[in-house]
Protein backbone atom coordinates (compact mmCIF):
# COMPACT_ATOMS: atom_id res chain seq x y z
CA UNK A 1 0.00 0.00 0.00
CA UNK A 2 2.87 2.17 0.64
CA UNK A 3 4.49 1.41 -2.47
CA UNK A 4 1.42 2.53 -4.38
CA UNK A 5 0.86 5.72 -2.47
CA UNK A 6 4.80 6.93 -3.55
CA UNK A 7 4.14 5.74 -7.12
CA UNK A 8 1.13 7.59 -7.32
CA UNK A 9 2.69 10.91 -5.97
CA UNK A 10 5.46 10.30 -8.60
CA UNK A 11 3.06 10.16 -11.60
CA UNK A 12 1.57 13.44 -9.72
CA UNK A 13 4.95 14.86 -9.91
CA UNK A 14 6.01 13.66 -13.14
CA UNK A 15 2.51 14.90 -14.79
CA UNK A 16 2.73 18.54 -13.19
CA UNK A 17 6.46 18.70 -14.68
CA UNK A 18 5.69 17.45 -18.04
CA UNK A 19 2.55 19.89 -18.38
CA UNK A 20 4.94 23.22 -17.09
CA UNK A 21 7.56 22.36 -19.57
CA UNK A 22 5.09 21.73 -23.07
CA UNK A 23 3.63 24.28 -24.55
CA UNK A 24 1.35 24.32 -27.78
CA UNK A 25 1.23 27.42 -30.41
CA UNK A 26 -1.87 27.38 -32.76
CA UNK A 27 -1.84 28.61 -35.97
CA UNK A 28 -3.25 31.89 -34.97
CA UNK A 29 -1.15 32.45 -32.41
CA UNK A 30 2.38 33.74 -31.88
CA UNK A 31 4.81 33.19 -28.91
CA UNK A 32 7.69 34.63 -27.26
CA UNK A 33 9.48 32.74 -24.61
CA UNK A 34 10.68 35.08 -21.71
CA UNK A 35 12.99 33.96 -19.06
CA UNK A 36 13.14 36.62 -16.03
CA UNK A 37 11.42 38.99 -17.95
CA UNK A 38 13.41 39.46 -21.35
CA UNK A 39 12.88 37.72 -24.62
CA UNK A 40 15.12 34.59 -25.55
CA UNK A 41 15.45 33.31 -28.67
CA UNK A 42 13.14 34.69 -31.47
CA UNK A 43 9.72 34.21 -31.69
CA UNK A 44 7.70 31.04 -32.49
CA UNK A 45 5.66 31.62 -35.55
CA UNK A 46 4.77 28.16 -36.75
CA UNK A 47 1.93 26.18 -35.51
CA UNK A 48 2.47 22.83 -32.90
CA UNK A 49 4.31 21.32 -29.95
CA UNK A 50 7.29 23.25 -28.06
CA UNK A 51 9.37 22.63 -24.94
CA UNK A 52 10.63 25.21 -22.12
CA UNK A 53 12.12 25.44 -19.39
CA UNK A 54 10.01 24.73 -16.36
CA UNK A 55 9.77 27.33 -13.66
CA UNK A 56 12.12 29.79 -15.20
CA UNK A 57 10.65 30.42 -18.92
CA UNK A 58 7.08 31.98 -19.74
CA UNK A 59 4.82 31.55 -23.12
CA UNK A 60 3.74 34.38 -24.06
CA UNK A 61 1.29 34.54 -26.75
CA UNK A 62 0.03 36.93 -29.48
CA UNK A 63 -2.22 36.71 -32.35
CA UNK A 64 -1.38 36.07 -35.42
CA UNK A 65 -4.81 37.23 -37.40
CA UNK A 66 -6.26 40.61 -38.05
CA UNK A 67 -7.45 42.70 -34.88
CA UNK A 68 -9.69 45.78 -34.79
CA UNK A 69 -11.44 47.95 -32.77
CA UNK A 70 -14.37 50.15 -32.98
CA UNK A 71 -14.82 53.37 -31.51
CA UNK A 72 -17.85 54.78 -29.92
CA UNK A 73 -19.42 56.86 -33.11
CA UNK A 74 -20.08 60.60 -32.62
CA UNK A 75 -20.84 63.92 -34.21
CA UNK A 76 -19.19 66.95 -34.93
CA UNK A 77 -20.19 70.39 -35.79
CA UNK A 78 -18.62 72.14 -38.71
CA UNK A 79 -17.69 75.80 -39.23
CA UNK A 80 -21.30 76.06 -41.20
CA UNK A 81 -22.77 74.85 -37.98
CA UNK A 82 -23.71 71.05 -39.52
CA UNK A 83 -23.38 68.32 -37.88
CA UNK A 84 -21.63 65.46 -39.26
CA UNK A 85 -21.31 61.35 -38.17
CA UNK A 86 -17.96 60.22 -37.21
CA UNK A 87 -17.43 56.66 -37.33
CA UNK A 88 -13.72 55.84 -35.01
CA UNK A 89 -11.99 52.31 -36.08
CA UNK A 90 -8.15 50.95 -36.51
CA UNK A 91 -7.10 47.56 -38.09
CA UNK A 92 -4.00 46.57 -37.31
CA UNK A 93 -1.60 43.06 -37.40
CA UNK A 94 1.20 42.15 -34.92
CA UNK A 95 4.23 41.08 -37.37
CA UNK A 96 7.25 40.85 -34.81
CA UNK A 97 6.55 40.39 -31.41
Amino acid sequence: MRSLGISLVMLFILVTLLRSTAFIVDETEQVVITQFGKPVGTAIKDAGLYFRAPFIQDANYFPKNLLEWNGEPGQMPTKDKTFISLDIFARWKVIDP
